[in-house]
C-alpha cells in the first residue's frame, strides 16, 4: 500500500512511501508487489485480488497464508508477484500510456 509518511527532520513534511501489508513498516529496499488472479472456467469473468505490498521472506510467508483462506490455491488461484521496484518503474511508465493500446507491450 501507498501511504504518506511524515519527514522526521522536518515537521508536518509527508512524502509518500511503500508500506507492507503484513507488518504495516515502510519497505525499504527489497519488497515484493503481491496479487493473485483465478484461472478462467469457461466464460467466468477475469478475476483478481487487491494489489498487496510486503517485505520478503517472513512477511511474505504471512501474506501467503492470509490470501490462502480467501483465495485458495487449490480453487485455481495464481500466485503472481514483482519486485517492488520493477512494479514502480512499471508503474510510473503507465502514467503516460495504456499497456491495453499497447501492442508490442513496449
Amino acid at each position: 500500500m501507498i501511504e504518506y509518511v511524515p519527514y522526521s527532520s522536518e515537521p508536518g513534511a509527508h512524502s509518500p512511501a511503500v508500506i507492507c501489508d503484513t507488518c504495516r513498516k515502510q519497505i525499504v529496499g527489497e519488497g515484493l508487489a503481491v496479487w493473485r488472479i483465478k484461472l478462467r472456467v469457461k466464460d467466468e469473468p477475469r478475476q483478481q485480488t487487491p494489489l498487496y505490498t510486503t517485505h520478503k521472506r517472513e512477511c511474505e510467508q504471512a501474506l501467503h497464508s492470509q490470501l490462502n483462506g480467501q483465495y485458495p490455491l487449490d480453487e485455481n488461484w495464481i500466485d503472481f508477484s514483482e519486485e517492488i521496484d520493477v512494479f514502480l518503474k512499471q508503474l510510473s511508465k503507465n502514467i503516460n500510456r495504456s499497456p491495453i493500446d499497447d501492442p508490442d507491450g513496449s
